[in-house]
């Protein structure tokens, strides 16, 4: 065959792709948008949209955990439940199921509970469903006495359910199950992996003054044990009687799980009216503290593996724990926020602070703070604007008492299968829409931060379904506009697919040039690199990284035209033979006469015979 020139080659090469172009468009780029839905809580049979108390931010707040939450049940059919009080100031439960078109509509109770006082936030509601199906709730409490409950019976499948109690009132549910049931503020649940149990924590006594306690629910049993309650030994003791420092209390951030089945919780801690310091609110916030448990909370480690104990008994307080990040009081540390394990069991708390507080820059911005193997590191997230500013430009510190004006959500923050961060905010900066960043990066410096199209959310913070995140990749939150002059909003279910959105951001295989398309311009990466050694892998048209471009990468390239999400894996059967005709004249005339020696062509994975040429 005569050799063809270099110039003709390329003249041939340019028309075989704008021919490919025309008959098989990109699809259009999607954003994180797509994958977010917003759906409205309505009952079954009803075409109302429900509607939650909206005056205080009880529903919304980050220290309600949880007010969603995903239960697999062993058939496979995927159950969610949530908790809010409505319109009537009443609570009220639910469950929704996963049906083949998409979640379904909305079973709910709605009970005789209520809580201590509607317009305090600490009043929240949490959820959480054991291995049998029982759906556990506790609500309405701020240095109240202990309100909890279950359902009657199992939650799970299409039957109506009920709790005990929930038609009597706050006097009707379970608190006798307990020993320590004054006093109490800030429940959650957390679920145990591996089992059908559950963890529950939460604060006796008073901000700057109270001690974290712990029970465990034996599922097999079907009861309620101490795991660390006590009045004497705590989980975490907040005023330890033996040393002289002020009193305080634990605000943990939620805690966490591995994947090795180890429990690991952060904390900050808040010093009561004993403190040295001028410092009385939030502003009394300091250090972020950490241990972890092997046994699901019996016994409880520092950083550098020792046990926390003192003369041979259980004890973590502040005389005893030493900060993994020091944050001093007056830093503007928020307390309460959310922490997550990633695959390799890193633990990552995210939160907000002023990082240049001890310069006199009291510029809050959100922070992350990681376990590096025996050390603790921080990232800065964001890049705020100076605030509460004074005659020179500089930030002051906010008071609690315009904290609503300057708002920040406490954050979330999770962590995919990828190793990836992401944390959810909102920011009065950014119109308080929903912010999602995220950063790849291991060092934690490569933050990419967008917004998802939200309302304003007032006061509202997330509060997100764990087991919806682990096993889906999904990010779930309970949704509600709140604080901004209604007394009702609706209450709604916001998603959004984190794990297919970036997935989609990864190259398709055939996709040379990271457009998430794989079509004519990929097509054009690999002819012009035909034959040729390759040493940036696909985006030279390598896409098996093998060094070489050949029949290997063309069979790639053609399995996978046009695959991108929300497009046709294949072309329609024109374009199809389209297709394969110009990739095989590319093929053609880059090889024969004009590579010296044999124009023997490997085509084994592409169908065609080795030494012969493709059939026109």
């Amino acid at each position: 065959m005569p050799c063809t020139s270099s110039a003709s080659r390329s003249g041939h090469v340019v028309a075989v792709v704008v021919l490919l172009a025309a008959v098989l468009p990109c699809r259009a780029d999607v954003g994180p948008a797509d994958y977010m839905s917003i759906r409205v809580i309505r009952a079954i049979g009803s075409t109302a949209n429900e509607l939650g108390y909206a005056t205080s931010k009880i529903n919304a707040t980050s220290f309600k955990q949880q007010s969603l939450t995903t239960f697999d049940a062993p058939d496979g059919t995927k159950y969610q439940f949530v908790s809010y009080y409505d319109a009537s100031e009443k609570l009220v439960v639910g469950r929704r199921t996963m049906l083949d078109s998409g979640w379904s509509d909305w079973y709910l109770r709605r009970t005789a509970f209520t809580s201590n006082n509607i317009n305090d936030a600490h009043d929240v509601s949490s959820i959480a469903v054991d291995g049998d199906g029982y759906l556990h709730v506790s609500w309405g409490m701020h240095n109240n006495s202990l309100l909890y409950t279950r359902s009657a019976t199992p939650a799970i499948g299409e039957a109506a359910f009920t709790l005990v109690g929930d038609t009597v009132g706050n006097s009707g549910g379970l608190r006798s199950e307990f020993s320590l049931t004054s006093g109490v503020t800030y429940p959650m649940f957390h679920n145990v992996p591996g089992s059908g149990d559950i963890l529950f924590s939460y604060r006796t006594g008073v901000s700057g003054n109270g001690d974290a306690q712990l029970f465990r629910w034996n599922n097999a049993a079907d009861q309620w044990n101490p795991v660390r309650a006590s009045t004497t030994a705590p989980w975490i003791d907040g005023d330890y009687a033996g040393d002289s420092l002020p009193s305080v209390n634990a605000y943990t951030n939620y805690a966490a799980w591995d994947d090795q089945g180890r429990l690991h919780v952060t904390w900050t801690w808040r010093t009561g009216g004993d403190s040295p310091t001028p410092f009385k609110d939030y502003q009394s916030n300091h250090n972020l503290m950490y241990a972890w448990s092997p046994n699901q909370g019996v016994d409880w480690y520092r950083q550098d593996g020792t046990l926390y104990e003192r003369s041979g008994a259980h004890a973590i307080d502040e005389s005893n724990a030493s900060p993994v990040v020091a944050i001093p009081e007056g830093s503007s540390l928020i307390n309460q926020t959310h922490m997550a394990t990633g695959p390799d069991g890193t633990v990552y708390v995210a939160s907000w602070w002023a990082p240049n507080a001890a310069e006199g820059d009291h510029l809050r911005q959100y922070m992350l703070a990681w376990r590096d193997g025996d050390t603790w590191r921080t990232s800065r997230i964001t890049h705020r604007n100076p605030e509460n500013t004074n005659a020179s430009g500089v930030s002051q510190r906010v008071p609690e008492s315009a904290l609503s004006d300057f708002r920040m959500s406490r954050p979330i923050v999770l962590v995919d299968d990828s190793d990836r961060v992401i944390v959810a905010f909102t920011d009065w900066q950014r119109n308080k829409k929903l912010t999602v960043a995220y950063s790849e990066d291991a060092d934690r410096d490569d933050w990419q931060i967008f917004e998802l199209p939200t309302w304003n959310m007032g006061s509202w913070e997330a509060s997100l379904d764990v087991n919806r995140w682990k096993n889906d990749g999904v990010m779930s939150l309970f949704y509600q506009v709140v604080d901004v002059g209604q007394s009702a909003s609706t209450v709604s279910v916001l998603e959004w697919n984190a794990r297919a959105y970036f997935a989609a951001l990864e190259p398709a295989p055939g996709d040379a040039n990271g457009d998430g398309c794989v079509n004519a311009a990929d097509a054009a990466v690999l002819a012009a690199h035909w034959f040729g050694d390759a040493t940036d892998g696909p985006s030279q048209g390598d896409f098996n990284r093998d060094g070489r471009v050949d029949d290997l990468d063309l069979a790639i390239l053609s399995a996978n035209w046009q695959d991108a999400p929300g497009a046709p894996a294949l072309p329609e059967p024109a374009s199809a033979v389209l297709l394969v005709l110009g990739l095989a004249t590319l093929l053609i005339w880059k090889r024969g006469a004009c590579a010296t020696g044999s124009a023997s062509v490997g085509f084994q994975s592409t169908g065609i015979a080795r030494g012969t040429r493709a059939a026109s």
